[in-house]
């Protein structure tokens, strides 16, 4: 028999090639940033240049020892000492509103 295929829940879709390379296009990646910038700090920075949809942060490294889950560590400031600094991505409603954002804030 085949391998079985897990069905996508009900609301949740995958986006098509088109719908990604549009998401990418209202996109601003932001890089070294302080361990306390937080997303609402960047949703009003930003928001100077457009109406931000979303803010989410990657590559924040956490204390390594601790059983505790990684947003929660995030959420508590358990910062390891591998990194001082930590990414963020900003998706504005429109492409315009990104490229102004990029222009702007170098």
């Amino acid at each position: 028999m085949g391998k079985k295929v897990k069905a996508v829940p009900e609301g949740k879709y995958l986006m098509s090639d088109e719908e990604v390379a549009q998401r990418r296009k209202r996109t601003c990646f932001v890089g070294n940033l302080p361990l306390d910038c937080s997303a609402k700090h960047l949703k009003l920075e930003f928001a100077k240049h457009g109406k931000v949809e979303k803010v989410w942060f990657r590559s924040v490294a956490t204390e390594m020892n601790s059983k505790v889950p990684l947003k929660g560590k995030i959420i508590m400031s358990e910062y390891g000492d591998q990194k001082d600094n930590k990414n963020a991505y900003i998706l504005f409603t429109s492409p315009e509103w990104a490229l102004k954002a990029k222009t702007a804030m170098n």
